[in-house]
């Protein structure tokens, strides 16, 4: 028997095109004969808009186009109207950035009672959170990257004071970054103070804080671990990323 799942994209995070993009491959890859899909589009402004109905397999989903769905809802409206009337089961937030990953429908989905897919509303809010995880690993004992931490939010910080201090600290080249933001949105390499105040101007406003880490030369490896809530662990096999290098 198919279950009810609720797949949310798009979103108000500056990722709101790579959500649509990647909810596309989620959609054309789910086993209907598993699960009755209900697509919900969270529109910039905040608005949640459900389909009016299951997508069928092999079928096109159009997120902004009105008829598909039963209109423009608050975040909770909408999760009345899934539960009761889509009777859906659980969420697959394919969603990125603030707004989606930073815990906030972690945890209004936790208040419902209703599952996710992928980490809960506490470890979601840390990952996002690139200083908070810093503190995080720190306090677990995992080398990490140097870093300068000002103590100057963005808003108000001096590109020649900031760039003095973190040379003075950890050098140059060195990778900037916001505090709070997806992907590599936000995230910069500089090695001149020109390169920190572009870096300033551009997302000055945006975000509240910022810092910097030195470069590191390494492979990026990443190894995903099932059964965090009380099961037995199962590590998945390691992934790696490489670039491809132009023959």
């Amino acid at each position: 028997m198919a279950m009810d799942v609720a797949v949310l994209a798009g979103g108000r995070s500056p990722e709101h095109e790579v959500s649509l993009a990647s909810t596309a491959q989620v959609l054309q890859h789910l086993d209907r004969r598993r699960w009755r899909v209900w697509p919900v589009y969270l529109d910039r402004d905040g608005g949640w808009w459900p389909a009016h109905s299951p997508l069928p397999e092999g079928g096109t989903w159009r997120p902004q186009d009105p008829t598909h769905s039963i209109g423009r809802q608050r975040p909770g409206g909408a999760i009345d109207w899934l539960i009761d009337h889509a009777h859906v089961q659980v969420v697959l937030p394919v969603l990125h950035g603030p707004f989606g990953e930073d815990g906030t429908v972690q945890g209004l989905l936790e208040l419902y009672d209703l599952p996710c897919v992928g980490s809960g509303c506490a470890a979601s809010a840390v990952a996002m959170d690139k200083l908070r995880t810093r503190q995080v690993l720190q306090s677990a004992g995992i080398p990490l990257a140097k870093a300068y931490e000002p103590r100057t939010p963005l808003a108000q910080a001096d590109a020649a004071v900031e760039f003095a201090a973190m040379q003075r600290a950890i050098g140059t080249p060195a990778f900037v970054k916001v505090d709070a933001s997806g992907s590599t949105v936000g995230v910069q390499r500089v090695t001149s103070e020109a390169e920190l105040a572009a870096f300033f101007e551009q997302f000055r406003g945006r975000f509240r804080r910022w810092f910097a880490e030195q470069a590191l030369v390494g492979e990026e490896i990443t190894v995903p671990v099932l059964g965090n809530t009380g099961d037995t662990l199962q590590p998945l096999p390691p992934v790696g990323i490489y670039p491809r290098v132009a023959q």
